[in-house]
């Protein structure tokens, strides 16, 4: 057990079991950890994964956020961080200083994204569902300088437009996905924004009218 490198603990997981995490495994060695529940997650365990590739937490804690989200990066080696379930919000995350993160997925209630600058700096994958954001997302997105894959999923965002401005937008954009916005009723671009993207795929989202010069790479999945 020592040198485990893959744990999951479920949510039907016992207090026992949890235990078992901090007194059997060498939490230096893990790679991969997936938490469906964060109540069997000590916070202060967080510092101890010094190895962790990947990271999933259901229902993060306010203390959890504030963690990852510290003067310094405690998960040095991370590069994949899934953080879903957390209903109301659980605090601001500022994930800049994760340099080797790089794909992040966000299905917990934050209403207003963070600022750009508190975004990874080399992220490549976005996926966001359930955030509830109350602004356009585009705004602070199209800012990312190296994301390439961008999904938005149910409830992500809940205005009706999504609006690209501006000839530098999403400079290394080349997916776009969007599934179950059923009140977006409009995906507007300027000229020059976007240059990279390929495709973009769409389903259920029944109001929306795609920009003209979107509609060869428009994919409609039923």
């Amino acid at each position: 057990m020592k040198k485990l490198k893959f744990f999951l603990l479920h949510e039907s997981a016992t207090f026992t079991t949890s235990r078992r995490l901090k007194n059997e495994v060498s939490l230096s060695s893990l790679r991969i950890l997936d938490v469906v529940n964060c109540r069997h997650l000590e916070p202060h365990w967080l510092h101890k994964f010094t190895s962790l590739r990947k990271l999933g937490i259901r229902y993060p804690s306010t203390k959890i956020s504030e963690i990852l989200s510290g003067a310094g990066p405690i998960l040095t080696k991370l590069e994949n961080l899934r953080l879903t379930g957390a209903y109301p919000p659980t605090g601001k995350l500022n994930l800049y200083r994760y340099e080797s993160l790089i794909k992040l997925h966000l299905g917990i209630v934050i209403e207003k994204l963070p600022d750009v600058k508190e975004f990874p700096r080399n992220l490549t994958k976005l996926s966001l569902r359930f955030t509830e954001l109350e602004e356009d997302p585009f705004y602070t997105l199209k800012k990312l300088p190296r994301l390439e894959i961008l999904k938005l999923g149910h409830r992500s965002h809940v205005s009706k437009e999504l609006v690209c401005s501006g000839a530098d937008s999403f400079p290394q954009l080349r997916v776009l996905k969007l599934r179950q916005l059923y009140d977006l009723e409009n995906l507007l671009a300027e000229d020059g924004a976007m240059q990279e993207l390929k495709t973009i795929t769409i389903r259920d989202c029944w109001k929306l009218k795609v920009s003209k010069r979107f509609l060869s790479r428009t994919i409609i999945e039923r």
